[in-house]
């Protein structure tokens, strides 16, 4: 007894440490309240008891150690964001060894409570890393504990928080071979948890798995599409959350069709599935006579060369190398080879580079264009086929403006057959840029031109440039193209808007689509798909209530302090709602955003070396947001980070570049949708400069 009126005297961190494990729990009962009670984040307490938080969850006794939980659980849903978050590795490797794997189910609950409390401190990154960590050891219970705290973090927060899903889905093929069941069998709910997000782009990692694995899996993902509903996060991250309850606050799921068949889908993720695989190195696999077999005299010879060159290009995706003699090679195969089959192999081995590569083709991207420009005069259909695909796949890292030299040539050729193709070509491509990346001298270039060729005697000339004028008119909207395109006669006019109104655009949209020129009806597939989901999913909560709760596993519900009622000025106005609710994105985000709407060359050279290349990207940057045919259709908050976070960004020393980065800032602040969101990413360096 005296012992224990020794223990109770101590400090309370003293307490904490104690050997005698009663000691322990009696300091974590008293933590649990006294971190409850501090309101002031600045206190020190949260930098005194933040290097016991990982005794607090491996605690060596059992009892012991499930108080440590809900003490180590009260401290970060109350302390200072900034410290908790600091003790992120430490404590998740704690709970991973010590509590995911544990006996009693209360502590393995609170441990993947405190694994998703860190998510929601703005650490996914480093509580995934350890986690994955976790689903490698050898104890099954630890593994598959660790899997489904992945799946809880993934249904929760959803894949925009789990970022990236590249190593997720690594480390998630190899468990279905696990020999414990219950490994297998949250490895399984984690695959159609990420169905769930992001769809169709999974499927192709399933090829290396067992049909019967396989056959599970698309049966579980025809059940999750048969359910329907709209996937959306039921938490938050921290800084995300404030600004939810700072607007009005939103429960999610609340609305009247959040679920069921009929429900559209519109919220799943899209995710490119080569983002989820390695890139592969073909260059060292090339046989040593490989160019000389390219320039052998038999034709059977140069056959077999690039016949095992074929797969090894056909691999999605490729690792960067020094690729320039081996498109040379092929590209002098294309022009000049005098055998069709070699010609049409030729062809598709370069499209596979070009597909594999991606932007990383761009510096071959330009000369590779006029060589397949000038082979469409091939009448053999293997061979125009093979070079449609390719042209498709080259021109990507190309913009319209650094291509329109080599296309209104090809325009101008004599030879009717490059004429259909290179319309034809211009009808795809027109469908797939977004308008933002081209500006009125470009649309008057190439409409010119069509409207040249739509006068041609030939029928699939004229036919074709028509389609291009229509889906160049669908995509950029009447007040844009009519003025190039009025001379044309009644019948020709009338076909360029019959192929308009047909017309499915395949970029997406940064805002409103451009206005169908027939009819309100004939809307284009951008505009539809950039509508909310119906219901939306959202219901106003009051914030000051009562205290929010947060979302989490089951048996660990944290509560959380009232957030601030918005104040009446806030309430009453819908746009200022909408403008503080918009989310803070990363650079990751902002240049993925960016992708196909800014022209090739302004990141690279927005961050070189030589000033002269920095100036002459920003005067690029600055050129294209002026001739922008509608600047509120750019995405904000991406161009403003993107030119902020990019290195140097506003901490510039040329005053030259530095003016005209903000003179960019003020444009796109007058004539673009600028949040709050953006403002807040530029603010203080604008004030301090």
């Amino acid at each position: 007894m005296a012992e224990e009126d020794d223990w109770q005297k101590l400090p309370l961190d003293d307490r904490c440490v104690h050997k005698i494990w009663k000691a322990r729990v009696h300091g974590y009962e008293e933590c649990c309240s006294h971190f409850r009670r501090i309101t002031d984040e600045k206190s020190p307490e949260w930098n005194k008891f933040a290097p016991l938080l990982k005794k607090f969850v491996t605690d060596s006794n059992a009892v012991a150690q499930e108080k440590g939980l809900e003490a180590a659980l009260a401290y970060l849903e109350s302390a200072n964001p900034k410290i908790a978050a600091k003790t992120v590795s430490e404590v998740v490797s704690g709970v991973v060894a010590k509590c995911l794997g544990a006996p009693k189910a209360k502590t393995r609950e609170n441990g993947m409570a405190v694994a998703l409390m860190y998510v929601e401190l703005e650490k996914p990154d480093l509580v995934m890393e350890e986690l994955l960590k976790g689903t490698s050891v050898k104890n099954p219970k630890v593994a598959s504990a660790s899997v489904a705290t992945l799946n809880a973090i993934l249904h929760d927060f959803g894949p925009k928080v789990v970022q990236p899903l590249k190593p997720l889905v690594k480390a998630a093929m190899p468990l279905l071979e696990d020999r414990d069941k219950n490994v297998r069998d949250e490895t399984k709910r984690l695959l159609v948890e990420l169905f769930r997000w992001i769809g169709e782009a999974i499927r192709p990692q399933l090829q290396g798995l067992k049909p019967v694995q396989v056959a599970e899996l698309e049966a579980e993902f025809d059940r999750v599409k048969t359910e329907g509903g709209v996937p959306q996060p039921t938490r938050y991250l921290r800084s995300e959350m404030e600004k939810v309850e700072a607007g009005g606050g939103m429960e999610v799921g609340a609305g009247p069709e959040t679920s069921g068949p009929g429900v559209p889908t519109g919220a799943v993720m899209e995710v490119d599935p080569l983002d989820l695989i390695d890139p592969v190195e073909i260059l060292s696999k090339l046989p040593k006579d490989f160019y000389e077999r390219c320039e052998a005299k038999k034709w059977s010879e140069r056959k077999d060369a690039l016949e095992v060159l074929l797969p090894l290009a056909q691999n999605p995706k490729l690792v960067d190398g020094d690729y320039g003699e081996l498109v040379k090679q092929l590209k002098k195969m294309v022009g000049k080879d005098t055998n069709v089959v070699n010609v049409a192999l030729a062809t598709q081995c370069l499209m596979g580079l070009a597909r594999g590569l991606k932007k990383k083709f761009s510096p071959f991207a330009s000369s590779c264009l006029s060589v397949i420009l000038e082979k469409f005069k091939e009448k053999k259909i293997n061979v125009v086929t093979a070079l449609r695909e390719a042209i498709d796949h080259v021109s990507f890292p190309l913009s319209l403006d650094q291509m329109q030299e080599d296309l209104l040539q090809a325009l101008e050729n004599k030879n009717p057959s490059i004429k259909a193709e290179t319309a034809s070509f211009l009808a795809r491509i027109f469908a797939t840029r977004s308008p933002t990346t081209y500006n009125k001298k470009v649309i008057k270039a190439y409409a010119t031109a069509l409207v040249s060729t739509a006068n041609e005697p030939d029928p699939t000339v004229r036919d074709n440039s028509c389609e291009a004028l229509g889906v160049l008119l669908r995509a950029n909207g009447e007040k844009n193209v009519s003025p190039f395109i009025s001379d044309m006669e009644a019948l020709k006019m009338a076909k360029v808007k019959e192929y308009c109104e047909k017309a499915e655009l395949k970029f997406r949209a940064a805002g409103p689509a451009a206005a169908p020129v027939a009819s309100s009806s004939a809307m284009p597939p951008a505009a539809a798909s950039s509508r909310p989901p119906p219901g939306g999913g959202a219901r106003v909560v009051k914030p000051g209530a009562g205290g929010a709760k947060r979302p989490g596993v089951a048996g660990a519900a944290a509560k959380r302090k009232p957030g601030p009622a918005p104040s009446a000025a806030a309430s009453s106005s819908a746009p200022a709602a909408s403008t503080a609710t918009e989310r803070e994105i990363t650079l990751e985000e902002a240049e993925g955003q960016l992708e196909g709407v800014i022209p090739n060359g302004i990141g690279p050279g927005l961050t070189a070396v030589n000033w002269k290349e920095r100036l002459a990207a920003m005067e690029s940057f600055l050129d294209f947001l002026r001739n922008s045919a509608d600047p509120s259709t750019l995405p904000c908050q991406a161009m403003v980070l993107f030119l902020a976070q990019k290195k140097p960004g506003l901490r510039e020393n040329n005053f030259q570049i530095l003016k005209l980065k903000l003179e960019f800032l003020t444009l796109l602040a007058s004539k673009g949708k600028f949040s709050t969101a953006a403002a807040n990413h530029v603010l203080q360096d604008v004030v301090e400069e």
